[in-house]
C-alpha cells in the first residue's frame, strides 16, 4: 500500500513527516530519510487494528452497514490450489518479518 507522505524541514533542523490520509500520523528525523523510516514505522502501528468495511448511504443521509462483506467473492477461490498453502505461509512469513524490521528500527530511534 503506498501513502503520501509530507516531509518537511523543522526550525531547529531536522525533518517531519505527516500523513494527509492518516490524521495524527507523524513523525520527526534528523534527516529526510530517518524521518521516512520513522513514518513507514508510524503507519504500520497506525494501521495494525484497522479493518476495512464499507457502508452505504442512503438518500436521507442515513449511513447503513453494507451487507455483504468486500473480501466475500474471492473467499475460497484458490482452496484447491496445490500450492496455496505455501504460498500463503510465505506471505505471512515476509510481513511478520517486515513489520519486526519495522519496529525494530523505530525503537532504536
Amino acid at each position: 500500500m503506498q501513502y503520501t507522505v509530507l516531509i518537511q524541514p523543522r526550525r531547529n533542523g531536522g525533518f517531519t513527516a505527516s500523513v494527509p490520509t492518516l490524521p495524527g500520523c507523524r513523525s520527526q528525523g534528523a534527516t529526510e530519510d530517518e524521518a521516512l523510516d520513522k513514518i513507514r514505522a508510524a503507519i504500520a502501528n497506525h494501521l495494525k487494528d484497522t479493518k476495512i468495511v464499507q457502508v452505504e448511504v442512503t438518500e436521507n443521509g442515513v449511513v447503513v452497514p453494507k451487507a455483504k462483506n468486500p473480501w466475500d467473492s474471492i473467499i475460497g477461490m484458490f482452496e484447491n490450489d496445490p500450492i496455496f498453502e505455501e504460498v500463503d505461509r510465505r506471505i505471512k512469513q515476509d510481513r511478520e518479518r517486515e513489520l519486526r524490521r519495522l519496529k525494530n528500527k523505530a525503537r532504536r530511534r
